[in-house]
């Protein structure tokens, strides 16, 4: 990931993620945090230079511990293997920056099945989940 690739890769997650309030300029504060590394960004891009797919990995170098965050595909791309394949060129990234373990918190509700399926076929297993509580008062 360049500066010349914010703009579709801004695109690339408001498809994913619809609605999302990411812009270029959001993009660009998410490229200038600590500890962002551009060569943790990928994307997999479409025949017509967009980007279909993205993966983002997050470096704890101390820990030697990678984190997913986020990973996605524009819907029209969905169910080829994209991310799939964002997500492993970023892991294996992170492998070689030094990371020996990785993880991710993916959505993974038995409304939105997409993250566990990506999440599985990287050869991740689950080992917590989260549960939302709500109260009308």
């Amino acid at each position: 990931m360049g500066d010349a690739d914010v703009p579709r890769r801004a695109a690339a997650h408001r498809a994913a993620f619809h609605p999302s309030r990411v812009t270029e300029e959001s993009y660009h504060a998410v490229r200038r945090a600590w500890p962002y590394r551009p060569d943790l960004d990928w994307i997999a891009e479409a025949p017509d230079g967009s980007a279909a797919a993205f993966c983002l990995v997050w470096l704890d170098e101390a820990n030697r511990a990678a984190r997913i965050e986020p990973a996605g595909t524009a819907p029209g791309h969905r169910r080829r293997g994209l991310a799939r394949a964002a997500c492993l060129a970023a892991l294996d990234a992170a492998r070689r920056a030094g990371a020996r373990q990785a993880g991710g918190s993916p959505r993974g509700d038995d409304a939105y099945p997409g993250p566990v399926r990506l999440y599985r076929s990287l050869g991740f297993r689950e080992c917590a989940r989260s549960l939302a509580y709500r109260r009308s008062v």
